[in-house]
């Protein structure tokens, strides 16, 4: 049988639901935006914004403006990382690493209030170049060629 470009034969193991798991933050931490879903429409196009509305999830919005913020800083060098925000006890938190062929040992935590998620982004771009993600993004752009 072959689906989705996977073959399976007489024989070989199954892979089952039950061998698959949810990757927590700690242990991968995903890219900008990832798992977040966006519909967009014309600005001035009032009919489909009202339609639209009920979809806007603040938390989720609040989450991707910090992630986003983040991920400005790094497009001059871009590099392995990771990045991940969520509203916890009213605050934003955002957690953020950028990794080596060999470790991730850059990872760090800011916090904000939700209405400063751009700042927070930004300044959690500060925090990583002070752990050292300067010098791996660079090392990994001269790998790359």
């Amino acid at each position: 049988m072959k689906r989705d470009g996977c073959e399976s034969r007489p024989g070989s193991p199954r892979i089952e639901p039950a061998d698959f798991g949810v990757l927590s933050p700690e242990v991968c931490m995903p890219a900008v935006g990832q798992g977040a879903i966006a519909v967009e429409c014309r600005l001035k196009d009032t009919e489909a914004g009202d339609l639209l509305a009920p979809l806007d999830d603040a938390e989720t919005r609040t989450a991707i403006v910090a992630e986003r913020a983040l991920l400005r800083h790094w497009r001059r060098l871009p590099g392995p990382s990771g990045r991940v925000a969520r509203i916890e006890r009213g605050e934003i938190v955002l957690d953020a690493c950028v990794c080596s062929v060999t470790d991730c040992n850059t990872k760090q935590r800011a916090t904000a209030p939700p209405d400063q998620a751009a700042q927070l982004g930004e300044h959690m771009a500060r925090v990583l170049i002070e752990a050292g993600a300067q010098s791996i993004l660079e090392e990994v752009s001269r790998q790359r060629g």
